[in-house]
């Protein structure tokens, strides 16, 4: 029995995929298993690869993302400066002035709201992750696996209540 191949059309893609990279690495803990439980050497390898290549989509993922994603720096900057905007054209009776900063301020509260959505949906994602990477763990009994899921379990609990919506 030979390994499968992974299909290269993924790599091709302009933007990486948190979801395809996903796929790909509950594939590889799969063929990995399947590998392990059958004796192939080759099935285990290629399901090594496809777990290593899935990580790494994610990793690509999360950096693109942050990259274009609203943050919280930026956002809270936004909002002070602002406000400050806005109250220097309130006291000199500039409207013009005090309008422009009123939006900025806005702009940086929504872009707060929005960096905390998708921090909390990143840690949603991350609890998910080591809820399924904790079975896969337990089913083979890699206890190391196991520790690692359930700290990302963990770490992705603490995200969502630290950027809970109100």
């Amino acid at each position: 029995m030979s390994a499968p191949t992974t299909n290269q059309n993924t790599e091709n893609q302009s933007q990486p995929s948190q979801i395809v990279g996903n796929i790909k690495q509950y594939a590889g803990i799969a063929e990995e298993t399947i590998g392990n439980a059958l004796g192939s050497q080759a099935w285990t390898d290629s399901g090594k690869q496809l777990k290593e290549e899935g990580l790494q989509e994610i990793q690509k993922a999360k950096e693109v993302t942050a990259q274009a994603a609203p943050n919280k720096t930026n956002a809270n900057v936004n909002s002070v400066v602002g406000g400050i905007k806005e109250e220097v054209g309130n006291l000199l009776g500039n409207a013009e002035m005090a309008t422009s900063g009123a939006q900025q301020r806005q702009k940086g509260h929504t872009e707060y709201e929005a960096a905390k959505a998708g921090e909390y949906l990143e840690g949603a994602g991350d609890a998910v992750r080591g809820k399924v990477e904790g079975t896969v763990g337990k089913l083979v009994g890699d206890e190391e696996a196991q520790a690692h899921a359930e700290q990302l379990h963990l770490s992705g609990k603490q995200a969502m209540q630290l950027n809970e919506p109100k």
